[in-house]
């Protein structure tokens, strides 16, 4: 099969054919899905239609293992992310196509725990929300652009659980609800809604 390969590489890399279009695929881009699909450890890498990257990962043992990182066609990083044993590690990072920080996402074995924070373009923090396995628990915060508070909710197992606060661009204080295993509470009764 290698030498197969490297006979093809030769052949191509003197003609035509090493020419990308819509109808041929480039001996590069055989040659690279050929070190995901027989040979288990190497990075596998995936190019948009006009030929700029994509997205480049580890991989190790037929799973990612490693870094990966996404990319907008224009080149700018989309993404950059961890992986131990197919499995998301670490902080993920997510960018604006201008390359402004977007998301910093923590994750554990492959379950966001910790905190979520997402941002406005090059002016803040949006949001802040506490996960566990996946879901949402603990302090969520979200912000105007101005950084004033806009809500902040408790959660408990992804169903609001606690006081939640509601808040104007100056502050004050609009509404405040208490809410028990995503229930709403009004003095002492429950109210679904």
């Amino acid at each position: 099969m290698y030498k197969i390969l490297v006979i093809l590489f030769c052949i191509f890399s003197f003609s035509e054919a090493n020419k990308t279009d819509a109808n041929k695929i480039t001996i590069s881009q055989i040659l690279e899905d050929d070190v995901d699909a027989n040979q288990p450890d190497g990075i596998k890498y995936e190019y948009y239609p006009k030929g700029t990257i994509k997205s480049e990962v580890k991989i190790r043992n037929h799973q990612r293992d490693g870094s990966e990182v996404t990319y907008y066609e224009n080149g700018r990083i989309k993404s950059q992310a961890t992986y131990y044993g197919n499995k998301l590690s670490g902080i993920k990072k997510v960018y604006y196509p201008d390359g402004a920080l977007m998301m910093d996402i923590p994750y554990e074995k492959g379950f966001m725990n910790g905190m979520k924070k997402i941002y406005f373009a090059g002016v803040g923090v949006k949001a802040e929300s506490y996960y566990r396995n996946d879901e949402l628990h603990g302090l969520s915060k979200e912000y105007y652009s101005n950084g004033n508070l806009h809500t902040k909710t408790t959660y408990q197992n992804n169903k609001k659980h606690g006081i939640e606060e509601v808040y104007e661009n100056d502050g004050t204080l609009i509404s405040s609800h208490n809410y028990k295993f995503g229930e709403l509470y009004i003095e002492g009764e429950k109210t679904t809604i």
